[in-house]
């Protein structure tokens, strides 16, 4: 379950970014709930500062009812983008996990060429537990923020998804493969959930580098994530879900924010 929920917390504090560069200058929120059936694990919020041509993101992921009880954990993220030539790109990405007693932190910073320029890890992969990062990447690779608003724009331009991006967050490489899955019409089951059309994007994530040595992680993933426009008229996630050893663990976005 645990794994399921950081898979999710990774990737909640990059669909966030779906807002796009819509915000304004004064932050925009969002806020999420992570449940397992009826049973909540996580809650997440965030608040963007975005223009034209840059955006900063800070984020937050908490465990919150039985998650807290089996295995209590806190993500934090700012990621600093730019616009250039009306492409994202990773510009500064700060993350830091706290699980138990054991905190974790990193920061890449990347170079006008979008090469990764500085990166630091406190603390430092432990190699007999992870699999190691490349000493130089094969592909580009951007951050997950930068990844998922390339996305999202490829999204409101010809309403499809399909592509595959290298990502790095610090302590973990891999390959976000997307494929377009089509419409879904989506029933309200929660309270303040989303009712509607929407458009089922599914992600492979097949890790390449910081990944723990065993079964479970080695394994690729399968994400699904539902896009649609809400109230605001922007496209957002309005459900995610990750199947875990416990079963389908769901993300809703609370749209009595909107």
């Amino acid at each position: 379950m645990k794994r399921s929920i950081n898979i999710l917390a990774l990737f909640f504090l990059t669909l966030f970014l779906a807002l796009s560069t819509h915000a304004g200058a004064n932050p925009y929120k969002l806020a999420y709930k992570i449940e397992w059936g009826r049973m909540m694990l996580a809650k997440s919020e965030l608040y963007v500062f975005a223009s034209s041509h840059q955006m900063t993101v800070q984020a937050q992921i908490e465990s919150e009812g039985f998650a807290s009880l089996v295995s209590k954990f806190r993500s934090e993220a700012r990621a600093d983008l730019v616009n250039v030539d009306q492409l994202w790109q990773s510009k500064r990405l700060w993350m830091r996990r706290q699980s138990g007693n054991e905190s974790v932190e990193s920061w890449v910073e990347w170079g006008d060429s979008g090469d990764v320029k500085t990166q630091q890890r406190n603390p430092e992969l432990d190699l007999a537990k992870v699999h190691p990062l490349a000493s130089r990447f094969s592909r580009p690779v951007i951050d997950p923020y930068a990844a998922i608003m390339r996305v999202l724009e490829q999204v409101t331009s010809v309403t499809e998804c399909s592509g595959s991006m290298d990502i790095f967050d610090g302590r973990r490489h891999a390959r976000i493969n997307i494929t377009t899955r089509g419409q879904v019409m989506l029933e309200r089951d929660r309270k303040n959930g989303f009712e509607g059309p929407s458009l089922l994007c599914e992600l492979e994530l097949v890790p390449l580098g910081g990944h723990r040595m065993n079964s479970r992680t080695n394994k690729r993933r399968m994400i699904s994530v539902f896009l649609a426009r809400v109230t605001s008229g922007q496209w957002l996630p309005v459900r995610i879900e990750v199947e875990g050893w416990i079963g389908r663990i769901i993300a809703r976005l609370d749209t009595s924010t909107h």
